[in-house]
C-alpha cells in the first residue's frame, strides 16, 4: 500500500470507512459539499498560480460554475451562502505572489519506514529565506497563541502541521534542502499562517506517521465511529455503510 498523510488521519476518524475504501476497495459513492467545494477552490487557485487566469477572469469562472462543480448539501443553507461568499470574495482578491513559484499542486513521492509515501503540495515557493510550503485550507485555523499552556487552537494547528512536516522530507530530496517555511493559506478567512520548519517537530512527525502505519497494519478492529455529522455530510461512502444506512 502506499500511504499518504491524509490516509493515517481517516484511520481515526473511522476505521470502518478506512476498511471499506483502502482494504475493500470501495469508491468514492457521494459528493459532499465540502469535498467539492474545496476541490473546486482548489483548482482555480492551482489555474491562478499556474499564471493561467487573473483574479478577474477566475472570479468569473467561480461564478459560473460554482453550481457546476459544488454539489450535496450541508446541514444548514446559511453555510451554503457564507462559503459562497467567502470563496468569491478570495478569488477576487488575489494578489500575485512576490516569491518565485516553484510548484503548483506539486505530486510528491517518497519513503518512510520502509513504506511508500504520496502527496500533493498545494504551493511552494523560493522567498528571499528559503523555500516555502504553503497549503490551502478550508478551515479556519487559528494563528499560534504563544501562550505557555498550549490552546486548543495550538493544538489543532501542530496536528496539520504535521502533513507540511512530511511533506519536508521529499523537499529535501527534490530541492536539495528543507524548507524555511511551512504555511497555511486559510482562504475562506483569507488568514495565512506561517510556521517555521522544526527539525524536531520534524523527526516527531516522522516518528508519529511510523508508529501509525505500524498500528493500520497490525489493527483487527474495525468497528465503525458513528457520528452524525461526519457519517452525514462528510463520509463519501457512506450509501455502501450498512451502520450508516441501518440508521437511517
Amino acid at each position: 500500500m502506499t500511504f499518504s498523510y491524509s490516509r493515517l488521519t481517516a484511520f481515526d476518524s473511522c476505521k470502518y470507512k478506512w476498511l471499506m475504501k483502502y482494504i475493500l476497495g470501495i469508491e468514492k459513492l457521494e459528493n459532499s459539499f465540502f469535498s467539492t467545494y474545496g476541490s473546486f477552490i482548489h483548482d482555480l487557485l492551482a489555474k491562478y498560480y499556474r499564471g493561467e487566469g487573473d483574479s478577474e477572469t477566475l472570479a468569473l469562472e467561480y461564478l459560473e460554475r460554482y453550481f457546476h462543480r459544488v454539489l450535496g448539501k450541508p446541514m444548514h443553507n446559511s453555510t451554503v451562502i457564507n462559503y459562497f461568499n467567502q470563496g468569491l470574495d478570495m478569488i477576487s482578491s488575489l494578489q500575485p505572489v512576490k516569491e518565485q513559484v516553484l510548484g503548483v499542486e506539486q505530486e510528491v513521492k517518497w519513503q518512510l519506514g520502509g513504506r511508500d509515501y504520496i502527496g500533493y503540495i498545494d504551493l511552494i515557493l523560493q522567498g528571499d529565506n528559503g523555500i516555502i510550503v504553503r497549503d490551502h485550507k478550508s478551515r479556519d485555523l487559528k494563528p499560534r497563541s504563544n501562550r505557555k499552556k498550549p490552546t486548543k487552537g495550538d493544538v489543532e494547528l501542530d496536528e496539520y502541521l504535521r502533513q507540511l512536516h512530511m511533506y519536508s522530507k521529499p523537499i529535501k530530496e527534490i530541492y536539495g534542502e528543507f524548507p524555511t517555511s511551512l504555511e497555511f493559506n486559510c482562504y475562506r478567512t483569507q488568514r495565512l499562517i506561517k510556521e517555521p520548519f522544526d527539525e524536531q517537530k520534524y523527526a516527531e512527525t516522522c516518528d508519529w506517521a511510523i508508529k501509525k502505519a505500524d498500528s493500520i497494519e497490525k489493527n483487527e478492529n474495525w468497528g465503525p465511529n458513528i457520528e452524525f455529522f461526519g457519517c452525514k455530510y462528510l463520509c463519501d461512502v457512506n450509501r455502501e455503510c450498512e451502520y450508516y444506512n441501518a440508521g437511517r
